[in-house]
């Protein structure tokens, strides 16, 4: 990146000072600083450089900035490997990503709560931006599909699951939440022509988004949530995905 010409959200040339200053800031002689496992509280997005400013290959390349590369979901696993000098930023990686996100997006886990979420049964969200609050009222960051959470209990209008939540010092919790049946679902749901058709029915609502900038799908992030909610993983970009299996 740093041998290339950018341009900013000012349709003007990236001084090469600034650059150069992202990579101070980065602090990559020191990568990995850090070794935690943590677990995402909100939607986040992961950035190639610690910034949330654009990189653009020409001044009318909107919105293809190419520091953007992935939305991570809510209770998603990650590893956190690294900060920037100043603190702003965590580096960190996930079974399909690695970059740099805000820290107030993650929380350290524990092995007791890493336990009780790997070993319940999950729950799948099959509509994009599904209403989500805990039994106490408070409204959660919406989620998307494909994003999982942990069966508490099964009510007749809801499902009760586990969400995580930062809890004391930067530490994750765990409060529960309801989810309206019908916008969520057992996971894995069943490969059949009713789940295909309600799963792509619901992907066709959202826009077009390079990197899931704005929270939309590009091409790849498309095909990944589909196959998410049917128990299938798959990469993050189009290249991994065409060689990563039959």
């Amino acid at each position: 990146f740093a041998e290339r010409t950018w341009y900013g959200e000012n349709r003007q040339l990236v001084d090469p000072e600034r650059m150069q200053g992202l990579l101070n800031l980065a602090d990559w002689d020191r990568l990995p600083s850090i070794n935690q496992l943590g677990i995402v509280i909100k939607p986040t997005f992961v950035r190639i450089l610690p910034t949330i400013r654009p990189f653009y290959e020409t001044p009318e390349d909107f919105p293809f900035d190419h520091l953007q590369f992935a939305e991570i979901k809510p209770n998603e696993p990650i590893r956190i490997l690294h900060a920037t000098k100043d603190g702003a930023w965590l580096y960190i990686e996930t079974s399909y990503a690695n970059g740099w996100i805000e820290p107030d997006a993650v929380r350290v886990i524990d092995e007791s709560l890493q336990k009780r979420m790997i070993n319940a049964t999950q729950v799948v969200i099959v509509r994009d931006f599904a209403r989500m609050q805990t039994e106490r009222g408070e409204v959660l960051p919406q989620p998307k599909i494909g994003t999982l959470y942990p069966l508490v209990k099964e009510e007749p209008d809801y499902w009760l699951v586990d969400v995580a939540v930062a809890g004391s010092n930067r530490d994750a919790a765990l409060a529960t939440a309801r989810i309206a049946k019908g916008d969520a679902s057992r996971h894995p749901l069943s490969f059949s022509p009713e789940t295909l058709t309600l799963i792509g029915n619901e992907l066709l609502k959202t826009p077009y988004g390079w990197g899931e900038l704005y929270r939309n799908r590009d091409c790849s992030a498309t095909t990944r949530d589909f196959y998410l909610a049917f128990g299938i993983w798959l990469p993050r970009n189009s290249l991994k995905q065409i060689t990563s299996g039959p």
